[in-house]
């Protein structure tokens, strides 16, 4: 699925596509959608940054491949996702890829989800409010 991000002016098909700029490409993912987040920044060379929200790592063999400043965003209680960051961690710190990986404390996978019961309006808001930071300052 791809979706319009020009939807509210019109959508993209009205525009003048030298208009349309493609230089300043952002990837925000949750649960499955960070489990794509990773992989995709090992093979979309064009994306800025990326912030993947509690998402599996991608093939670790593979993380020599991003270019995107990638921001991971961890459950301490999420041990299904949050065990195996110390890999992908390891991996980034041997590149030179700009990376932030942050573990909010005393919350489950999903956290972020506010229909869901794991919803924690506290670590929810810190964990968007770097998500917005990371993408100001590598977007």
């Amino acid at each position: 699925m791809a979706v319009d991000l020009l939807s509210r002016e019109g959508g993209t098909a009205s525009l003048d596509s030298d208009a349309v700029s493609g230089a300043l490409i952002a990837m925000n993912g949750y649960c499955f959608g960070g489990g794509i987040t990773w992989p995709a920044a090992t093979e979309l060379a064009g994306l800025k940054a990326t912030a993947a929200f509690y998402g599996p790592a991608p093939d670790l063999n593979k993380v020599t491949a991003i270019k995107a400043a990638a921001f991971g965003v961890y459950a301490e209680l999420d041990q299904r996702i949050t065990g195996s960051m110390p890999g992908l961690r390891d991996a980034l710190d041997a590149t030179t890829v700009t990376h932030q990986l942050t573990v909010y404390p005393g919350v489950d996978h999903a956290f972020h989800n506010d229909t869901g019961e794991r919803y924690n309006e506290t670590q929810a808001t810190a964990a968007w409010n770097d998500t917005l930071a990371w993408f100001g300052q590598h977007v």
